[in-house]
């Protein structure tokens, strides 16, 4: 009998709360959540300044807390630091473990661009991994930024493909272009597609 966990970030908790508030069943949401074993909810921070949001999550904290369920909050900073959050959702979140997570090391930053890489159905080579994850910094979200950036742009330019296998690693560690937004015009369009 293996545990079901439920993974929402909190704005999905958000929106299907207020979907199921506009409605009138948020009865009905709340019983598909207690079906599951453990509740895990990424961004919890969100839920700052949401009071009604708030209210409800704590009913569902307390659902699972009392039942003896996993509870599973990732948030950017510690619980006592959290602003616009109510005291007593405070009080609940400091009962529990506290751990800080520090930064992925460069191989763990590989290993993220190689799997995320491989999602989107292209190979990236070790070199170009290792160019990228040395050169982009740490934070997992930008290293998969830059990585849909660099497959984008490569489509456009190449019209498919993997883009890795004609290209030097150096390419790749132009940071500029991976981190910046870049405005495109109609004529770049046009180019594009011609």
């Amino acid at each position: 009998n293996s545990r079901q966990p439920l993974y929402l970030t909190c704005e999905d908790f958000t929106n299907r709360t207020l979907g199921a508030m506009k409605t009138n069943t948020p009865w009905s949401l709340f019983r598909k959540f207690r079906a599951f074993d453990a509740l895990l909810v990424d961004d919890i921070q969100f839920l700052a300044e949401k009071g009604r949001i708030q209210d409800e999550f704590y009913h569902l904290f307390n659902e699972f807390h009392s039942n003896g369920k996993q509870i599973v909050l990732s948030c950017n900073c510690p619980p006592k630091q959290l602003p616009g959050l109510a005291e007593r959702l405070v009080s609940r979140f400091k009962t529990g473990l506290v751990a800080k997570l520090d930064e992925p090391i460069l191989e763990t930053r590989i290993t993220i661009l190689k799997k995320k890489s491989a999602l989107l159905g292209a190979e990236l080579p070790t070199d170009i991994a290792e160019a990228l994850a040395r050169e982009l910094g740490a934070n997992p979200r930008e290293l998969e930024g830059a990585l849909l950036r660099l497959l984008s742009q490569s489509a456009a330019k190449r019209g498919g493909g993997n883009p890795f296998t004609d290209f030097p690693p150096i390419l790749f560690t132009n940071t500029a272009v991976l981190t910046e937004a870049r405005s495109i015009s109609i004529s770049d369009i046009q180019s594009t597609i011609c």
